[in-house]
């Protein structure tokens, strides 16, 4: 497996649990300074949920404040304010429901 490196301080990253084929494989993170070293510990897979968690409410954050933005146009039909309605109440419940 490649070489793995910490995404924001930039440390190598050691397997601690066995051979890095093995599902279970997790990682050391060697400075303990950084704010990603409470990472350590977690599967791969994990780390890789996470940071897709994140992208993830960046883009949602994102969409919600340019649908604000929209709701505040005066060319909009009752149909369209129905629609941009519709999504901000879709992203409410979404946030709601990943405890953001």
């Amino acid at each position: 497996m490649a070489e793995q490196n910490c995404g924001c301080c930039g440390a190598k990253l050691e397997p601690r649990n066995g051979p890095d084929t093995l599902s279970g494989e997790t990682w050391a993170h060697p400075v303990a300074e950084c704010p990603w070293s409470n990472w350590e510990g977690l599967t791969m897979a994990q780390v890789v949920a996470l940071g897709r968690i994140t992208t993830l409410q960046n883009l949602t954050f994102r969409l919600a404040e340019d649908l604000d933005y929209l709701a505040e146009s005066t060319e909009l039909d009752d149909s369209d304010r129905r629609h941009i309605e519709e999504m901000q109440q879709l992203i409410s419940d979404t946030q709601v429901e990943v405890g953001k």
